[in-house]
């Protein structure tokens, strides 16, 4: 085991008694004692070290707030609200077409919107009469229409669906009604078992 180990340098301050280093070469090699030190010494490389490191800048505060009370308009400058205008409005219109996810209530087949538009129209609204108009004739035709069965077979058969594909979509939505029901009595049963916990 001594032979792999490089010989250590002998000078006058370091000497192995028996393979052991003594006191004088450890404290050469391990350099000098806190108590021997003077506190300027130790002033000195905490100001060095501090030196080394890397600087942190200090985390900046946030910015006071200020309350909305305590500005006050003036009729120099004048509260302004903030607003969002738009200057046109395009309308996309869609051809009725069948439409998995709607499914009546009752019966009949589900009708939709197609995937593509046919259609599309621009209006310039920038000016406040055209605005005004633009908004009176789109909301006197809000609300909801239902479509009786005879209805929704009649778009269907506009829309160039078969007698067989009509009657394929009926299924198919009185399919998803009955599983609908299922699941709701199915939770309604599993929320009356549950104690109520007060």
């Amino acid at each position: 085991m001594s032979s792999r180990l490089a010989p250590m340098p002998r000078d006058e301050d370091s000497s192995l008694h028996h393979g052991c280093a003594t006191s004088a070469s450890l404290a050469s090699l391990l350099g000098p004692s806190p108590s021997d030190v003077t506190s300027p010494f130790l002033t000195a490389t905490s100001d060095v070290r501090s030196a080394s490191r890397p600087t942190i800048p200090p985390i900046r505060g946030k910015r006071p707030r200020t309350a909305s009370m305590d500005v006050v308009p003036t009729p120099a400058h004048p509260s302004k609200k903030k607003s969002l205008c738009f200057s046109s409005v395009t309308t996309f219109v869609f051809p009725l077409d069948y439409g998995g996810s709607a499914i009546p209530e009752c019966a009949g087949p589900p009708i939709g919107l197609a995937a593509y538009h046919v259609n599309s129209t621009t209006v310039d609204i920038s000016s406040n009469t055209t605005r005004s108009s633009f908004v009176r004739s789109t909301s006197a035709g809000n609300g909801v229409h239902r479509f009786s069965h005879l209805e929704r077979v009649r778009m269907l058969k506009a829309a160039k669906y078969t007698g067989r594909d009509i009657a394929y979509f009926c299924s198919e939505a009185t399919d998803i009604r009955s599983s609908r029901e299922e699941t709701q009595e199915q939770w309604v049963r599993a929320h009356k078992e549950r104690p109520c916990i007060v």
